[in-house]
């Protein structure tokens, strides 16, 4: 005998860093298959060094030196 399937009311996933991602959000996923939600992936982002965010653009850093005078 079969039980009816009641319908399933989702409304959101839990990501790895424990917030709650909702329909239509999206969730972001780091190679050891932990899980970020926006806000947390911007987080991710905004604690690089601009050094870190120009290597993920494939940007060469480019480091300017003058010469100093000796006085």
């Amino acid at each position: 005998m079969s039980l009816p399937m009641e319908e399933i009311d989702i409304q959101y996933v839990t990501a790895n860093c424990g917030h709650e991602v909702y329909d239509g959000e999206c969730m972001y996923e780091w190679e050891d298959l932990h899980t970020f939600c926006p806000e947390c992936i911007e987080c991710k982002f905004n604690d690089l060094s601009t050094e870190e965010k120009a290597a993920l653009l494939n940007c060469e850093v480019i480091e300017i030196n003058f010469p100093r005078s000796h006085v």
